[in-house]
């Protein structure tokens, strides 16, 4: 589910703190959404997840932890 409404993005998202595996596990449903509309990056809170991770893809993907 991608954000649409940009109020929802307005507030800051505190410094992200993550358990085992769990940025690899965002960063990968990212890319998945990423992939599926054809974007060039994307951030964990547009994808209703409110932790500090984007992935970018431009050459070769890779995502950014409390970026």
């Amino acid at each position: 589910m991608i954000i649409t409404n940009i109020n929802q993005l307005r507030d800051p998202v505190p410094t992200t703190t993550f358990v085992e595996n769990e940025a690899e596990v965002i960063s990968s449903a990212l890319f998945d959404a990423l992939n599926e509309k054809g974007g060039l990056g994307l951030s964990a809170n547009q994808i209703g997840v409110n932790k500090r991770l984007c992935v970018i893809q431009v050459t070769d993907p890779f995502y950014l932890v409390n970026p």
